[in-house]
């Protein structure tokens, strides 16, 4: 039987290894005077949010309560002789972002799975200029993998509001 003590100290453990791995991130927001754009790293950088602050309109409603989906904001297709297999977000061993002046820079790497080994990195960038009412975005692969990159799907945007 545990102690209090002992109960307390393993809670506290795994909570600080739970903040340490990023499990409460908070959400990455790029924003002007007339849009802001918020991605989720919990989710593998999905993107979480598209508002027009001008007419406060918010056109990414949330994920609904229990729904599980691959949100990721990219969908890689590699295909060779005997591949026909997608990597996503959730195939990435890590990732990481930094956010300098109007732009955010979003990296995955060691991106790989059972059907494709390999060793690869997506690299996206989203630039919103100020005063600007669009966004800019990138995406691009490097590294090598047991199948040819065959198309690369980005941004991928899941949960846009009907609003008819």
């Amino acid at each position: 039987m545990m102690s209090a003590r002992s109960t307390i100290a393993i809670l506290s453990a795994t909570i600080a290894l739970a903040a340490a791995s990023g499990a409460f991130a908070q959400p990455v927001a790029l924003a002007n005077e007339l849009m802001a754009i918020r991605l989720d790293p919990d989710d593998g950088y999905a993107i979480a949010g598209i508002e027009n602050r001008a007419l406060g309109v918010e056109f990414i409603q949330p994920r609904p309560e229990g729904v599980e989906q691959d949100r990721s904001p990219w969908l890689l297709l590699m295909r060779g002789p005997q591949v026909n297999h997608e990597l996503t977000a959730a195939n990435a061993q890590q990732a990481t972002h930094s956010l300098v002046g109007d732009t955010l820079t979003i990296t995955w790497t060691g991106i790989s799975s059972e059907a494709v080994p390999g060793d690869l990195t997506v690299t996206a960038t989203v630039r919103l200029p100020a005063g600007s009412p669009k966004a800019y975005l990138r995406a691009e692969v490097s590294g090598s993998a047991q199948a040819y990159a065959w198309q690369l799907d980005f941004p991928r945007v899941f949960g846009i509001r009907d609003f008819a």
